[in-house]
């Protein structure tokens, strides 16, 4: 009887340790972990010191609000996220990382970080650090602190950028790692599904390459997806989760999802002393011109090619300013571009043509170009300036033979007057007389310069319009529908209207355009509207909205309509663009 006694009560401790486990590890993988720490606790006033919030157990968590620590200077915000298959139980561990720079000796006290999750509360310690006079010179960042601990971690992605403080339109490389430390998921299977990359020009797929990397001693196979961005939007943007699936060769179960976690970039927008002939190009770029002949009658056309070359976001570079040579008719030709990476920078060339076609005769030569742009390395404005060109214009041969045969027909006349005033022998033959003047082909082709040349400007005028006008259809329908999602989104997030509306707007228009946001201002906006036939009414609407929107976000005390309006108007202007353009 006791040793049935005993056999029952094994059987119900083991009844409810089966029950029971799961729950507990169940609260215990749910129980949120909020920490704080920094990569240095000691350091001087030439260092950068990197806070890292630590939240584990958690999704969707929002970015937290660091509280204003007197004597740091906050340079820049990180956002790493990575879900890990850990025993066999999936866990979600997000870093915010906030790189801080003291500004004078003394110890700095960083106070607790207050993190929402699931509506409590949860803060960090504080947390001081001693801070010592430098020498002067400033030592680079450091980079994000890694997870503490990836021991047991068979799977695990982690998204990153390259530069989190770009300029606008300044490169940004985004990276999505997957790292497997088991043949089973080395192996297996993965579909990688990138986010929507909302305030980016985004012109290429994402670029994979596969290597070994050792963290904590272990060996991990990566997986690694990099794409080219260029902000096309002022202040914080925050790219959403990439996704991947992972499968397990050794198990013929689902595939897992496992979510990289969302990145924050603040861009910083232009300096304000840009040169006039700058027209929104950020780079680093060379210019040269040259022309197919280098002798010409008058009449004739020369071909102008000039290319920019660098690095940069070629695909939507702007034109070069084109210089103003009152001895030329200039005519539009065509513009391309051919990049290709090297060392993870965008580089080629983009070629621009013209048809230049003298007025006059001489020695005249094509102005040089200048091209501005901004270098976000240097941090300053450059231009860079083509040589000029001498060309030689020879007078027109139709115009040299009109006027042979003109002093020609005037000296038959002459001497017929004479004969008649002196009666002489009549010659043994009769001279050949010249054919007439309409005869000729030179002359005729003289009359019709002008004329095809009128021609010429015409069929370049419609060839323009019906480019813009094919590439409104082509692009109008995919760009307003991105646009009004971005207006219902801009909503929930609960983003500043006035900011919200011309973010959305001038994004939807560099898109129906082909044109870099960057570079588009009011008047260009307003200029490619007119080329497309858009009614007055609703050109002078748009730019009023547009207005409205820099008042609010940059003199909000000046502004009269409710902020709520303004994104009903921008929603609105995008559905009446929409129809015209479609028209």
């Amino acid at each position: 009887m006791g040793v049935n006694s005993l056999v029952r009560a094994i059987v119900v401790m083991i009844v409810v340790f089966l029950v029971v486990s799961p729950f507990a590890r169940e609260a215990s993988a749910q129980t949120p972990i909020v920490a704080a720490s920094v990569d240095d606790d000691a350091v001087t006033t030439d260092d950068v010191v990197t806070l890292t919030i630590s939240v584990a157990g958690e999704t969707n968590i929002p970015v937290p609000t660091l509280p204003i620590i007197d004597g740091v200077q906050l340079l820049g915000r990180t956002t790493a996220s990575t879900q890990t298959l850990r025993n066999g139980q999936l866990s979600a561990e997000f870093s915010f990382s906030f790189r801080l720079r003291p500004l004078r000796p003394g110890t700095v006290t960083i106070p607790p970080v207050q993190v929402l999750l699931g509506g409590t509360p949860y803060e960090t310690d504080p947390i001081e650090v001693t801070v010592t006079q430098g020498t002067g010179l400033r030592g680079p960042g450091t980079s994000p602190q890694q997870p503490s601990s990836l021991a047991g971690q068979e799977f695990f992605i982690e998204a990153e950028v390259d530069n989190d403080n770009p300029y606008l339109g300044e490169q940004v490389a985004y990276i999505v790692k997957s790292y497997a430390s088991t043949a089973s998921f080395a192996l297996g299977r993965r579909t990688y599904s990138p986010p929507v990359f909302w305030g980016f020009w985004n012109a290429q797929a994402a670029r994979r390459r596969e290597y070994s990397e050792s963290r904590e001693g272990l060996r991990y196979r990566v997986t690694e997806f990099r794409t080219i961005l260029f902000p096309t939007v002022r202040g914080s943007i925050t790219i959403q989760p990439a996704e991947m699936n992972a499968a397990n060769t050794f198990f013929s179960g689902g595939r897992p999802q496992y979510n990289s976690g969302s990145v924050t970039v603040e861009v910083q927008p232009l300096p304000t002393d840009a040169p006039p002939s700058f027209a929104g190009g950020v780079g680093d770029f060379a210019i040269e011109a040259s022309v197919d002949v280098s002798a010409v009658n008058v009449g004739e056309p020369v071909t102008l090619t000039v290319q920019v070359s660098g690095t940069g976001n070629l695909d939507l570079l702007p034109d070069p300013v084109w210089p103003e040579m009152d001895d030329w008719r200039a005519f539009e030709n065509s513009s391309d571009s051919a990049t290709y990476v090297e060392s993870g920078q965008l580089k080629g060339v983009r070629t621009y043509e013209r048809i230049l076609v003298p007025k006059v005769a001489g020695s005249l030569s094509i102005s040089a170009i200048d091209y501005a742009f901004f270098d976000p390395r240097a941090k300053m404005y450059r231009t860079v300036s083509t040589q000029s060109i001498p060309i030689f214009v020879s007078p027109d041969p139709a115009s040299l033979d009109a006027g042979a045969a003109s002093q020609s027909v005037q000296s038959q006349v002459f001497r017929t007057a004479a004969d008649i005033r002196h009666v002489k022998v009549a010659p043994d033959r009769l001279a050949t007389p010249e054919p007439p003047l309409t005869s000729r082909h030179l002359y005729w082709a003289g009359w019709a310069a002008p004329a095809l040349g009128m021609i010429a400007a015409l069929a370049w005028r419609h060839r323009r319009r019906l480019h813009i006008r094919q590439t409104a259809d082509g692009d109008v329908a995919s760009a307003s529908e991105s646009a009004l999602n971005e207006v219902l989104m801009s909503r929930e997030r609960g983003e500043d209207p006035h900011q919200a509306s011309g973010r959305i707007l001038t994004e939807y228009l560099g898109a129906v355009f082909g044109r870099s946001p960057a570079g588009l201002t009011r008047q260009a906006v307003a200029a490619s509207l007119t080329q497309a036939d858009v009614s007055v009414p609703l050109i002078s609407d748009l730019d009023a909205l547009l207005e409205q929107s820099e008042a609010g976000r940059y003199a909000p005390g000046i502004t009269v309509d409710p902020a709520g309006n303004v994104l009903d108007d921008a929603e609105r202007l995008i559905h009446e663009l929409d129809w015209e353009l479609n028209r």
